[in-house]
């Protein structure tokens, strides 16, 4: 499940086929009133999420919440650093881990 707003997934990048189920909105960055509904929909069969946030931040946060909720819910960490991966030595993401690092499906509009 992507937690990415909905400006990041429209100009930076996003997993193909994740759930979508945004935490903030752009502008502002204000919590979605509709976060928890939309987790508790993709949950529905399973009752466990995964989710992945940029620099999985707040995909940590989001996780919380989804727990919160009474459901499974993991943040995608360890050598993954979130979508991006952590920083680099020049403060740059997307190079030292992280899913795309890593190989794994991602696409940008």
């Amino acid at each position: 499940m992507g937690v990415h707003t909905d400006a990041a997934r429209e100009w930076v990048d996003f997993a193909p086929g994740a759930v979508v189920a945004s935490w903030k909105q752009w502008p502002g960055m204000a919590l979605s009133p509709l976060f928890g509904q939309a987790v508790q929909q993709a949950a529905a069969d399973s009752q466990k999420l995964v989710l992945l946030w940029h620099s999985g931040v707040r995909s940590i946060a989001a996780a919380q919440r989804a727990t919160q909720l009474g459901l499974e819910a993991h943040n995608i960490l360890g050598g993954f650093g979130g979508f991006e991966g952590d920083r680099n030595p020049k403060a740059h993401r997307g190079q030292t881990g992280g899913w795309r690092h890593h190989g794994l499906p991602w696409r940008q509009h």
